[in-house]
């Protein structure tokens, strides 16, 4: 049987990532991946979406301004060419991660994998129709959508009317009409883009916030900025069923209904399960693979890493966790600290936060103070946008002086939202980050007036 030190199931980011770690550090490595390496990140997510996102925002700037004389400018949005320049980025990515996997020497079967049986040396996985033998094992097997359980779905669902997220990144033709049932990051990523793109764009969510646990007060300036920009939702509804045209709605007991030319089914994602994990015993539930801050499951020498686990379905967080579990296996003592996790939406404008909301530090018995500032306070931001109602935001615990949570809406959140991690992750004391200087005029430097006002 052909035995490896390491054997990873999941070719995605965590899954590589890790693959990467130990195969430089000259351990025999297998990493087994049924798709293609970058898994959901790389080649349905992340980098895809962020492409897309690109091109509508490059299309805003070079139509939108006060100084453009817009009856000179005839520009059209070019969707195919979108589409095309990101399949293009995605393949030069995935061979960017083929070409550092060769270089560490790790070998990557294309196949699906299923545990068959448990040794005293190891993990026996079944991969192509050879058993392999893993010391240690690694499942990074990512997730998947969820379709809900809507009337209607299932016989429609494979027409190209109803799609998921997948799909949605690969239709040649923008939607006329485009329901999008759901209104988390997601949705709410590809309803920033099929808006710029021409689409009438509405959002269906059946929580009363959208963008789920998010700060409500930033949510909310969120919606009222995309709704200035034509994007309409229902929050507090739910779809009940859909037919060849319509979407059926119900709020509050009344019902209405949405035409549709397509629909995307943004109802969040699920783990994908390895065949066999049962023979292990491994312990999981619905919500993923239990693991504890080393990522070891409940068996000796199984760890389990990204969307898989019942932690934080972030790219991000797969990453660490790979340098977690790879450390831990090459002997060196990591853990995670999930308490400063950034997330990002990438619409228009962008989000950024860390850390507990305003809601959760009630809900977890925190004295705390919610500081904020206008995002106009950066010269930058006002140049570029003009006046917005974007804000930062810090939540900062009384007792210990320290950031507990935080976040911005405006230009350039993505970026910015590293620096409140760090101060997050860190506990550095507020009084400390007065001195800090920060450079101008940028947006980050909202940051400092506001620890100053």
């Amino acid at each position: 049987m052909n035995t490896y030190d390491v054997i990873i199931i999941g070719g995605g980011p965590g899954g590589y990532l890790a693959a990467d770690i130990i195969g430089k550090a000259g351990k025999k490595c297998l990493l087994i991946e049924k798709n293609v390496v970058g898994g959901v990140c790389l080649n349905e997510g992340c980098i895809p979406t962020k492409s897309i996102l690109n091109a509508a925002k490059s299309y805003k700037s070079a139509t939108q301004g006060e100084f453009l004389d817009n009856q000179d400018i005839k520009l059209k949005f070019n969707h195919k060419a979108v589409i095309a320049q990101k399949n293009e980025t995605v393949k030069i990515l995935v061979r960017g991660v083929e070409s550092t996997l060769k270089k560490n020497k790790v070998k990557v079967l294309y196949a699906e994998a299923e545990i068959i049986a448990r040794t005293e040396s190891g993990s026996v996985i079944r991969a192509g129709n050879i058993d392999y033998l893993a010391n240690n094992l690694i499942i990074a097997s990512g997730s998947q959508s969820i379709i809900p359980p809507i009337a209607g779905v299932e016989t429609l669902i494979g027409l190209g009317k109803i799609l998921n997220s997948r799909e949605i990144l690969n239709i040649t033709e923008v939607p006329q009409n485009l329901v999008i049932v759901g209104g988390g990051y997601i949705g709410l990523e590809m309803a920033s883009y099929f808006n710029t793109a021409g689409s009438h764009v509405v959002i269906v969510e059946m929580e009363e916030h959208i963008a789920g646990t998010l700060d409500k007060e930033i949510s909310n300036i969120l919606k009222e900025d995309m709704t200035s920009q034509g994007i309409v939702f229902y929050t507090s509804s739910r779809v009940i069923s859909i037919s060849k045209d319509k979407v059926f709605c119900i709020n509050n007991g009344n019902n209405f209904e949405l035409p549709y030319t397509h629909v995307l089914l943004s109802a969040g994602r699920k783990p994908t399960f390895v065949k066999g994990t049962s023979v292990l015993g491994i312990k999981e539930e619905s919500s993923g693979i239990f693991i504890d801050d080393t990522c070891r499951t409940n068996i000796n020498g199984v760890y389990a890493l990204g969307d898989v686990t019942n932690k934080m379905m972030l790219a991000h967080v797969a990453y660490r966790q790979a340098e977690v579990v790879a450390n831990n296996i090459l002997d060196h003592k990591d853990f995670i600290d999930y308490s400063a996790v950034p997330t990002v939406m990438y619409t228009q404008p962008e989000v950024g936060w860390v850390g507990l909301s305003e809601a959760e530090a009630v809900n977890q018995g925190y004295s705390y103070t919610a500081k904020k500032i206008s995002i106009n306070a950066s010269g930058r931001h006002v140049i570029e946008n003009g006046l917005t109602k974007g804000i930062c935001k810090l939540i900062i615990d009384d007792k210990r002086g320290v950031v507990i949570g935080g976040g911005l809406i405006g230009s350039y959140a993505s970026e910015i939202i590293y620096t409140i991690s760090l101060i997050v992750h860190n506990k550095i004391p507020i009084e400390n980050l007065k001195n800090t200087i920060f450079p101008h005029p940028t947006v980050c430097e909202v940051i400092k007036e506001l620890i100053r006002a």
